[in-house]
């Protein structure tokens, strides 16, 4: 039967390159941008041996899945894809792809979407865009049972190893420890005065860290005035010129430098200064600059706390060293939903047999019970169809029980298939009932 060989046979298949196997420059020739991907989508489909596909392209990656009946042939297929729809590609450029078939898949796209196979572990990124892609395909219509099911799971798999283990826990850049440190000194940083000296790309990346952490006065300067006005906007902070550094002092309980400046922007006679004109109220200072913003020596006043690079990134180096710890943690969780997800796939060939099966016994059941129902009052009739449906029921559950057991990699499920079929005379009429269940 058609239906019956395309549950058995139809099988996952996954080529594409990441940021461990190619440079950035195959990968933007490989790269597929979200608005053209439900065409390309469409596409892919559209080629017989494809029954459903999905786009994951980022950055850092582009990966086509699909689902065919044809193994074969699956690997020349999709890379034949790549090359009808990104002519930019050379036939060398495919020693840097991979291949995945069936449970590889499975296991690659699961630690794609937990953070494992990114080039920071554990970041959450990742996640939201294996989740776009998903979106992508299934409104495009190339999703179904297998995918469905497929990427369900790895949202599950993913929610687990980030609920249950330290994979995502800690800082692991410079810019984020600095918030975080910020906010184990002052706990509620919505009360405070930040002055951020310095908005490139550092100083941007802590501003925005800062403000994601609660923030609402933060004073923005920097030596070009018109990129401090640019960040500030964005922001809703506060653009002051370089030179008023010293004026604002006094009212900022936290100060970040992070500017490119080779000579300190603040010196321990500057802060002594204004040490005096803040009374009793302490000074936080947090040094992300290299070379450094902020002169080692202030550390020696009283009344002021200082932390510079060196100090975060020994604050990454132990948060790394925590999500790498969590790795054999998380691949558990992993390899159990792959079991869960491989048993659900292996009762899939079974669906058309049940359903026929259970449409059998309720034909029977019915042509039975039309034998009493002139001999019997309406209550005994809805007893007797509570009793009779309740035992059809159980019998149905032995044959359920035995296919949970059963392995699909052995060859036992084709023989029980073929056991319960011959028992019950269901091989005539089976595809029927499928399609009628359908």
């Amino acid at each position: 039967m058609w239906e019956q060989s395309r549950l058995e046979d139809t099988e996952l298949f996954l080529l594409g390159i990441n940021h461990e196997t190619a440079p950035v420059a195959l990968r933007e020739r490989a790269a597929f941008t979200a608005a053209e991907v439900p065409a390309m989508l469409e596409r892919l489909i559209s080629r017989t041996m494809v029954t459903e596909g999905a786009i994951l392209s980022t950055c850092n990656r582009c990966e086509i899945y699909i689902v065919t009946p044809q193994p074969a042939s699956a690997r020349q297929l999709l890379q034949q894809f790549f090359s009808d729809t990104r002519p930019a590609l050379s036939d060398d450029d495919f020693q840097h792809f991979y291949f995945y078939q069936g449970e590889a898949v499975m296991r690659h796209l699961f630690k794609v979407a937990a953070g494992l196979n990114s080039m920071v572990i554990g970041e959450p990124q990742i996640v939201s865009q294996v989740k776009d892609a998903f979106k992508l395909a299934f409104d495009a219509g190339t999703t179904g049972i297998y995918l469905n099911r497929l990427f369900h799971t790895a949202f599950q798999a993913t929610k687990q190893v980030r609920s249950e283990t330290a994979i995502a826990e800690g800082a692991i850049s410079v810019s984020y420890a600095a918030v975080k440190l910020a906010q184990k000194i002052f706990k509620d940083l919505s009360r405070q005065q930040v002055l951020l000296i310095g908005s490139g790309e550092t100083g941007q990346l802590v501003a925005r860290h800062l403000q994601k952490a609660g923030v609402t006065g933060m004073w923005i300067t920097n030596r070009t005035f018109e990129k401090a006005q640019v960040l500030a906007e964005e922001l809703g902070g506060t653009a002051y010129p370089y030179d008023q550094i010293t004026q604002l002092l006094p009212e900022a309980d936290l100060v970040v430098g992070a500017t490119g400046s080779p000579d300190y922007v603040l010196t321990q006679a500057m802060v002594k200064d204004v040490l005096r004109r803040r009374g009793d109220s302490p000074l936080f200072l947090i040094d992300i600059a290299v070379p450094r913003d902020f002169d080692p020596a202030i550390n020696r006043l009283n009344n002021v706390f200082l932390s510079d690079i060196d100090a975060l990134k020994e604050i990454v180096r132990y948060n790394l060293e925590k999500r790498q710890d969590a790795v054999g943690a998380a691949n558990k969780i992993i390899e159990k939903n792959i079991r869960e997800l491989l048993q659900w796939r292996a009762t899939l060939q079974f669906k058309p047999t049940i359903i026929s099966l259970r449409s059998k016994l309720e034909s029977i059941r019915k042509h039975e019970l039309k034998k009493y129902r002139h001999k019997s009052s309406e209550a005994e009739m809805e007893a007797i169809e509570r009793v009779t449906r309740s035992m059809m029921n159980k019998i149905l559950a032995l044959p359920m029980l035995k296919i949970q057991d059963c392995s699909c990699d052995n060859g036992d499920s084709r023989l029980l298939i073929n056991a319960i079929q011959d028992i019950f005379d269901l091989h005539a009429e089976e595809a029927e009932s499928y399609h009628e269940q359908e």
